[in-house]
């Protein structure tokens, strides 16, 4: 399982930005929570883990095939290293468990607290805006 430390600059009622960290890959800016599922589901089919439950559909005629495992192994940074950054409004560690039903599902862990589960993303937007 591979965290994503995830690091809001601006936070409101309705959205938030800020960048995601993750071992494998540069940084991930976003300006708002559709870049932020966007972004993340982007990295997570690079990754191949987990794995979407779901092919992806384009009209493009030359589809790029991406849910298949891609990850080689190499890290650019190390767990500890994720530990380093933070958001200056929020700051957490976000596990995704699995993607079934096109939705993600796991847990996000902010510092020292107990892990706050969730079921799909509009639940994982509701436990980051609060």
């Amino acid at each position: 399982m591979m965290p994503l430390r995830v690091c809001v600059n601006e936070i409101d009622e309705i959205t938030f930005s800020g960048c995601i960290y993750n071992l494998v890959q540069d940084p991930i800016q976003f300006q708002n929570y559709q870049e932020f599922i966007v972004e993340t589901d982007k990295f997570l089919d690079a990754c191949g883990h987990p794995q979407s439950s779901i092919d992806k559909r384009s009209m493009k005629e030359n589809k790029e095939i991406t849910n298949r495992y891609q990850f080689d192994g190499k890290k650019v940074r190390s767990m500890d290293s994720l530990k380093e950054y933070s958001g200056s409004k929020d700051t957490f560690d976000l596990y995704i468990h699995t993607r079934s039903r096109g939705d993600w599902q796991g847990e996000i862990i902010r510092g020292d607290k107990p892990s706050e589960p969730f079921s799909n993303i509009l639940e994982l937007m509701i436990k980051i805006i609060r």
